[in-house]
């Protein structure tokens, strides 16, 4: 009887909101678990908090958003921002808005194109590349398209 009295958990002596007891269990030699134990409020907050901003919109977008296009990102929210209290005219945004379009997709071209390299690598092929009439085109696109979003945000770095 006593060796079943040992194995059995300890739980919380302390209440719930609704009155009714604890059930959770102890860890350690105290009597409350980690919600109810009065020293480790701390630790409760900062858990709180990095659990709250993990979960943030700006934390979401950063794993999201690949890093290359991150200051792109903050450009077209600042102008969003700028056009809502009128210090920016909307067909300027709108233009902003279409470049960043064609450089977001230029980008994903040279992911994609990344990426297929990589596997036919793995795949022991030669690494020949089939020649699509336009391929070539889409790098100059992308490069005058980039210069376009630089000169009209000057904050960008170029």
């Amino acid at each position: 009887m006593a060796e079943a009295a040992r194995s059995a958990p300890k739980r919380c002596v302390g209440a719930r909101k609704d009155g009714t007891p604890c059930t959770a269990t102890v860890m350690g030699a105290g009597t409350l678990c980690y919600a109810h134990d009065p020293t480790r409020s701390a630790e409760r907050d900062e858990a709180r908090r990095k659990g709250g901003a993990n979960s943030a919109t700006r934390a979401r977008v950063d794993r999201l958003v690949p890093a290359t296009l991150r200051p792109m990102l903050g450009s077209l929210l600042d102008a969003l921002d700028e056009v809502h209290a009128g210090e920016l005219d909307p067909r300027q945004a709108s233009a902003m808005a279409s470049l960043a379009g064609a450089i977001t997709k230029a980008y994903g071209v040279g992911v994609l194109e990344e990426r297929l390299t990589a596997l036919e690598t793995a795949q022991g092929g030669r690494g020949e590349r089939v020649n699509f009439p336009d391929a070539g085109k889409v790098s100059a696109v992308a490069h005058a398209h980039g210069e376009a979003l630089t000169r009209a945000v000057p904050s960008l770095p170029g």
